[in-house]
């Protein structure tokens, strides 16, 4: 029973994963229309941002969306991210920035600043010492206990020797079930 109710809970999570991804999919295609049309359209800027940065795990990308969108606080800690601070401070400041968002938000969204989070830490890391360090370790393990793996954006890519139009190709680095294929 435990097993079962395990199981049930994996899949409504996969469930919930999904439709956000679908709901941010299509609010980032009708924002794309948008742009087209208004070009500084901050609704617009910040459903791509979300779906850049959460759904497709292209934050290269999505973090200039988000320094345009309407939601002050996602455009100050993307401006914050796109000046890529340099010094350990900075970056462990800027992870406790999206920890802190993120411990607000939910689902797909607070997977996703949580994740950006464990990304500045563990560049801040090799450059820690002292209290700072602790600090940086205790977060880290705190993020990596939270995180949803199924909320994730799939970093899977289509071996390059072996990705032929039309054809099913085997996902390196892919582990989960298939649930999409475009």
């Amino acid at each position: 029973r435990s097993k079962d109710h395990e199981s049930a809970k994996l899949a409504n999570l996969q469930l919930r994963g999904l439709a956000e991804r679908k709901k941010l999919w299509e609010q980032a295609a009708s924002a794309k229309r948008t742009l087209e049309q208004s070009p500084t359209d901050p609704a617009a800027h910040l459903a791509i941002g979300k779906f850049l940065c959460w759904v497709a795990g292209d934050w290269e990308t999505g973090l200039p969306h988000l320094a345009q969108s309407g939601d002050e606080t996602l455009q100050q800690l993307a401006r914050q991210d796109l000046a890529q601070p340099s010094a350990a401070e900075g970056m462990l400041a800027l992870a406790q920035q999206w920890k802190t968002w993120a411990d607000k938000a939910g689902g797909i969204e607070q997977n996703g600043a949580w994740l950006r989070a464990q990304y500045w830490l563990e560049k801040a890391l090799p450059k820690l010492t002292g209290a700072a360090l602790a600090e940086a370790r205790k977060l880290l393990a705190e993020i990596k206990e939270k995180r949803m793996p199924l909320l994730e954006p799939s970093t899977a890519k289509p071996a390059a020797s072996e990705a032929k139009a039309g054809e099913v190709n085997r996902w390196e680095a892919h582990r989960e079930a298939v649930t999409c294929l475009a």
